[in-house]
């Protein structure tokens, strides 16, 4: 629920609670005068009666008259002699019948008395003759006051409440409409658009604070994110450069190796060792040298590619060759055609690198599994392989630069495993993609890696419906 909404929501209820507790307020006054009313009536018509002119001459109602109090007289045997009745809606009403008890206590003041209908009933000496006299007076109508009373609160609470309610959303609405512009503006800057700046409000105002301070906090942020990517494109051009630069002399070095080598009839044991090395290590280095360049490459590359083509064959073709390599493994493969957009070159340059990583870091022979499925709008690529796998604390880490591990999953330095980059290209093509990777335990014992990219009709499909 909108922050919006339990504002009006909260200021409806406090609406209510406060017209409710009006309410109850001026029904329990109501109710008290009306008690203290009829007390006073009763005292009244007992000290102004005439028990005996009644008792001898009774007097019945006159027709449409009404009589609000019924009266009678308590002898001292403690038994009732009616000498009025009262009336209410033109039907007679009786003095009701009272226990000791009550008698007691209606002797010492009012009480109420429910046989049916709700009396207030005293009982006192009569100024008149003397006799101890009995007054009641039925409440039927100002029972009946007292509902019309709760109705008409109940009532008026609700259309206080709602009227309030909708006030406040609308003052709600117009109140919060700088917030709704900061927050439009704020998923704009998250979407990209650092030039973005949130709305200024009105000055000396708490979102007028707010929105000074977010634009400030964003210039700073657009500042460092720009530096950072200045950094990031003078590293990678220094990387580029001297890769670049490292490659002609260790043409030059391999050369020469491969030359004196050819001659190995000349050379004694331990030359021979001594160039093996050389020859081995650079080996190694342009192989590194390669790797950067590639990453490089993937890294400043247009992500708006266009190309259209099926990740099948190329899954097939790189299987195949780790077939060739290790002819002893059992492949399992369940592939279907899926298009994607984007570099076909990069995504070959992924695939390999996967494939690479397994002949490195699993058993010969052991088993591979891979999958290729479209489903809805995304091609979904699961490899799996029944190696040591990687440790779910060490999986997130895989992915930075130079990060190697031994099987158990703890940092290596060995340099026959490789640099620790092909994990991190893996992952900066499926990030140009538009795609995300994903690394868990294999059913197969090892490591599975799902890679899931925005399949082509998927994507042509939503930007045929964007704006």
């Amino acid at each position: 629920m909108s922050l919006r909404w339990r504002i009006t929501l909260c200021t409806s209820a406090l609406i209510a609670l406060a017209a409710l507790s009006l309410g109850v307020f001026t029904y329990w006054n109501v109710s008290q005068e009306q008690t203290a009313r009829t007390d006073e009536d009763l005292y009244a018509a007992i000290s102004q009666a005439r028990v005996k002119s009644l008792r001898e001459n009774p007097r019945p109602p006159q027709p449409g008259v009404e009589i609000p109090i019924a009266l009678g007289m308590l002898d001292r045997g403690g038994d009732v002699a009616e000498l009025t009745e009262a009336t209410n809606a033109g039907k007679l009403i009786s003095i009701p019948k009272l226990t000791e008890v009550q008698v007691t206590e209606a002797s010492r003041g009012p009480i109420t008395v429910d046989n049916g209908v709700t009396f207030r009933v005293a009982i006192a000496q009569s100024k008149r003759g003397g006799a101890m006299v009995i007054a009641a007076a039925p409440q039927t109508k100002n029972q009946e006051a007292l509902r019309q009373l709760a109705a008409i609160h109940i009532t008026g609470a609700l259309v206080v409440s709602l009227v309030g309610g909708l006030i406040s959303f609308f003052l709600v609405r117009r109140f919060f409409r700088p917030v709704e512009e900061m927050v439009t503006s704020a998923e704009r800057i998250a979407e990209g658009e650092l030039d973005e700046r949130v709305p200024v409000a009105k000055a000396g105002t708490e979102l007028g604070r707010l929105s000074a301070s977010l634009n400030s906090m964003i210039a700073s942020l657009t500042s460092s994110v720009a530096s950072l990517a200045a950094s990031e494109t003078a590293v990678r051009k220094v990387i580029a450069d001297a890769s670049h630069e490292i490659r002609t002399p260790l043409t030059v070095i391999r050369g020469y190796v491969e030359l004196l080598l050819s001659d190995s009839a000349s050379l004694d044991p331990k030359d021979m060792k001594a160039l093996h090395r050389i020859d081995v290590e650079s080996r190694r280095l342009e192989h590194l040298v390669t790797q950067l360049l590639i990453l490089e490459k993937v890294e400043a590359q247009n992500a708006d590619a266009h190309e259209v083509f099926d990740v099948s064959p190329l899954l097939v073709e790189a299987l195949s060759d780790l077939q060739v390599l290790d002819p002893a493994r059992n492949i399992q493969m369940d592939v279907e055609e899926a298009e994607i957009r984007g570099s076909s070159e990069n995504f070959k340059q992924a695939i390999t690198n996967l494939v690479q990583n397994i002949l490195k870091h699993t058993p010969q022979g052991s088993a591979v599994r891979a999958t290729c499925e479209e489903r809805e709008s995304d091609v979904i690529l699961t490899l799996d392989d029944s190696g040591p796998g990687i440790p779910a604390e060490k999986r997130a880490s895989v992915t930075s630069r130079f990060t190697q591990l031994h099987s158990t999953g703890e940092p290596q330095s060995s340099p026959a495993k490789g640099f620790g980059l092909g994990m991190t290209i893996i992952t900066s093509v499926v990030s140009q993609l538009e795609g995300s990777i994903d690394l868990s335990e294999s059913s197969l014992g090892g490591l599975r890696v799902t890679i899931r990219l925005p399949s082509a009709n998927g994507k042509a499909l939503a930007q045929g419906n964007g704006p």
